[in-house]
């Protein structure tokens, strides 16, 4: 049976290598001459960049998905815990806070910033572990297809252990009223793009993922992850097409029978599986007809932020860098409002630098640092010119904010990443760099679903889709709609 893939994101790839395992015929197409979609790699001048994920967390979800295929991740790639975690620098803090990988350790941190928090501290994580543990046995791998999904099997029972209202930031407030506990505590949002304001409290169990769970790096780059699942698909018989944009999805009586090519050719295929943006497929690949949602409800989709993106290649040691460095301003509120609400560019921005040389010194060449830089954004339109500004601006808020007094001058490779580029080169809407953000309407069946609702052999895996957003959560929808697919077109034993 004979199946094409449109798009080689970490969904489509999963998707591919469990079919292929089971003995589908799979060929996966991509309009870029790079595998991996958001999370691509390039090389310049000896700098090796992961162009967009950085963080390998959830551990415990890449094993799972790993061992579907009779694989082991820890044989697969080289894996390091960070510690520490990361480093903040806090607005109006001289210096900054390492945030280490031991939790007694952080506890004294807590303990600095609000008395009594550090005993506080590991209540608090017992109980968002609790609530990760739910989701993730009872609902992170079903298919949640209406209300009635989740209180199956004794799912229903469970859900007493997690919050269901309010925030995740009225729900941290409960026990923490630091600022800055807050801010560690909640910005992991950002993963999941979406606001500690608008994000349902269930997800506060991000906490857990990085606390509990731990901060990883794989040596070699995020990018061997991608290396690791086109070798399993390889492997099972999967075909890849670089360079091959899919311009529409053919329709006829309720199925997809084919998929269009730029030259005008229309390859057949038994099963369709898209795992390009999902409304981008909707509005673009499918005819009106053929579409589960109408172009209105894409229109008033809440979605996750854009983001100006940096590649840098800089002169020497950084000591003011870790291998992931974070930046909190203290008017947390204004800055998500500014991304959510009023749709402007943050005045004083918060941002996320990654320097992965600090771990693998592969990924740069010998005396220099390679240097990721990402500051969320509203997704909108912006002009590449006003881009140009900013990021300019972003060089001198970086330095002033780290002390790295002549950053700008130690730059000897940049390329910058501005949000059009979202669209131009993954088909985003309004240049989100994430998808559909997780606000409660957006969340476990009131997402979208991997199956079309108009087509019987169209599915969808990815950020778009239930369960949602990051790298192995897309894993995850991929399992999902490999599942579905073998139930609905099982191959004759």
């Amino acid at each position: 049976m004979k199946v094409a893939i449109i798009g080689s994101g970490i969904g489509g790839l999963g998707a591919a290598a469990l079919l292929a395992s089971r003995g589908y015929e799979v060929t996966v197409y991509e309009k870029n001459d790079v595998l991996g979609g958001r999370a691509a790699v390039y090389e310049a001048e000896g700098f090796t960049f992961d162009m967009g994920p950085s963080w390998y967390l959830m551990p415990d979800v890449f094993k799972q998905f790993f061992d579907l295929l009779d694989e082991d991740v820890d044989e697969l790639l080289d894996l390091v815990r960070l510690d520490p975690s990361y480093r903040v620098f806090f607005e109006g803090t001289p210096e900054p806070v390492d945030i280490p990988a031991d939790t007694k350790e952080l506890a004294h941190i807590f303990e600095q910033f609000e008395a009594g928090a550090g005993a506080k501290l590991s209540k608090y994580l017992a109980r968002v572990k609790a609530q990760y543990e739910v989701i993730t046995t009872h609902y992170l791998w079903k298919n949640l297809q209406s209300p009635l999904t989740l209180v199956g099997r004794g799912a229903g029972k469970a859900l007493i252990h997690v919050p269901l209202f309010g925030s995740v930031d009225s729900y941290v407030k409960r026990t923490f009223s630091s600022p800055k506990i807050r801010q560690l505590l909640e910005y992991t949002l950002v993963f999941l793009g979406a606001s500690p304001y608008n994000a349902p409290a269930m997800y506060a169990m991000m906490a857990h993922v990085d606390y509990g769970l731990g901060v990883f790096y794989p040596q070699g780059g995020m990018y061997t992850l991608i290396e690791a699942l086109v070798s399993i698909g390889k492997k099972h018989g999967v075909t890849f097409k670089l360079n091959t944009p899919i311009t529409a999805i053919i329709t006829q009586k309720g199925r997809a029978t084919a998929i269009r090519l730029e030259d005008g050719s229309e390859p057949q295929y038994d099963i369709v599986i898209s795992n390009a943006d999902m409304e981008h497929t909707e509005t673009v690949l499918l005819e009106e007809s053929a579409r589960s949602y109408p172009k209105t409800y894409w229109d008033r989709r809440t979605l996750g932020p854009s983001a100006l993106l940096m590649y840098l290649g800089v002169k020497g040691d950084i000591e003011q860098f870790k291998h992931h460095t974070l930046y909190f301003s203290e008017d947390w509120s204004t800055h998500f409002k500014s991304i959510y609400e009023s749709k402007d560019l943050p005045e004083n921005p918060c941002f996320y630098l990654c320097a992965p040389s600090k771990t693998d010194p592969s990924v740069a060449p010998k005396g220099f640092e390679n240097v990721f830089v990402l500051i969320p954004l509203p997704a909108t339109h912006f002009n590449d010119s006003e881009m140009h500004t900013y990021a300019e601006s972003i060089i001198d808020h970086i330095s002033t904010v780290t002390g790295v007094k002549d950053f700008r001058e130690r730059i000897t490779y940049r390329r910058d990443f501005y949000p059009s580029e979202f669209i131009t080169r993954y088909n985003s809407q309004s240049a989100t760099a994430l998808g559909l953000a997780h606000t409660l309407t957006q969340t476990a069946f009131l997402r979208p679903s991997g199956k079309s609702r108009k087509l019987k052999n169209l599915y969808y895996v990815g950020a778009g889709v239930h369960p949602g957003v990051g790298m192995p959560v897309c894993l995850i929808s991929s399992h999902i709609s490999a599942q579905q697919i073998f139930k609905d077109f099982p191959l004759a034993t």
